[in-house]
């Protein structure tokens, strides 16, 4: 993969696939071809879009959310 900055898309408070939808729709067939990977959280709606739009595109969820999962499921079952 090259590193190299991509254009970002964020969302806001409206309906995140719909915001990530159009996003894009703006890009053409060859922009979204030469897409090999995208960064996201775990949101259903961020990877149902990605998928939707670059199914070659490999999903990588970030530490960060993945971290805050695992802590959120380690104390839920400490606690019972």
């Amino acid at each position: 993969m090259r590193s190299r900055a991509a254009p970002c898309a964020t969302t806001t408070r409206r309906k995140k696939r719909e915001v990530l939808d159009r996003f894009f729709e703006h890009l053409t067939s060859e922009q979204k071809s030469r897409v090999e990977a995208v960064g996201i959280n775990r949101s259903g709606t961020y990877q149902s879009s990605i998928q939707a739009h670059l199914p070659e595109a490999a999903i990588v969820y970030d530490r960060v959310h993945l971290m805050m999962n695992l802590n959120q499921a380690v104390d839920q079952v400490r606690r019972e």
